[in-house]
């Protein structure tokens, strides 16, 4: 079992935003890969957090030099100055390294599926790939619906939720991921985010109805890849 990745959000302004789980995650890092040294100095000191481990600048450390912390079972968090790590910083290349070599990601706090998920996928990255919201799968799902979601089809990375009444809705579910998307589009499905069970499953369009019928999983969340990525 290797280190946990803990990518974080901060408030750094108001320091009772930021919640318990996140407090505990910096304080049991063995190291701080932050965006700014000096900026999350201040801010560990104000969050009364007596930090011991390495505080590094994501600048200055290397996705390697980070993974091996993990591989060496020690937790490391990534710390932006505001915000999401990872999300217009470098921060990404760690995250998307980590990805590759199925360690364990954990978002901290888990307050948006969505964004939570896009970071999980694996495609954020500073080129800032168009993403698109596209709902939640249900048996309400009209013609005019999968109009929308068909109009970012091709080069746009597309978030979706999976209803617990999408097996209610089999037909509509094909006709989006086949008429739409055809049968071999990557995509990255996700359930449990943010648990300690959290569960990553990479597959192609073709694949996913049966996949998502296997795990039995009342919410599924599905980040649909460009025909790019």
């Amino acid at each position: 079992m290797s280190g946990i990745l803990y990518v974080i959000g901060i408030n750094r302004d108001n320091l009772d935003d930021n919640a318990p789980s996140v407090m505990s995650a910096l304080k049991n890092s063995a190291l701080i890969a932050c965006e700014s040294k000096a900026d999350a100095e201040v801010f560990l000191k104000n969050a009364g957090i007596d930090y011991k481990g390495d505080l590094i600048s994501m600048v200055n450390i290397t996705p390697e030099a980070v993974l091996e912390y993990l591989d060496n079972k020690s937790n490391v968090s990534l710390l932006s100055d505001d915000g999401y790590a990872a999300i217009c910083d470098p921060g990404f290349d760690i995250l998307n390294k980590a990805l590759e070599k199925s360690h364990n990601v954990r978002i901290l706090p888990q307050v948006s599926a969505i964004l939570s998920s896009w970071l999980l996928s694996g495609l954020i990255s500073h080129r800032n790939q168009d993403f698109f919201f596209g709902g939640m799968i249900n048996f309400h799902w009209d013609e005019q619906q999968i109009k929308i979601i068909s109009d970012h089809a091709q080069d746009t990375c597309i978030f979706l939720s999976v209803h617990p009444d999408w097996n209610n809705s089999g037909d509509k579910l094909n006709e989006l991921l086949f008429d739409v998307y055809g049968n071999d589009r990557k995509v990255t499905l996700l359930f449990d985010i943010g648990t300690n069970r959290q569960t990553i499953i990479k597959c192609h369009t073709g694949q996913l109805v049966e996949t998502i019928r296997s795990i039995d999983h009342k919410y599924v969340s599905l980040v649909i890849h460009p025909t790019n990525a």
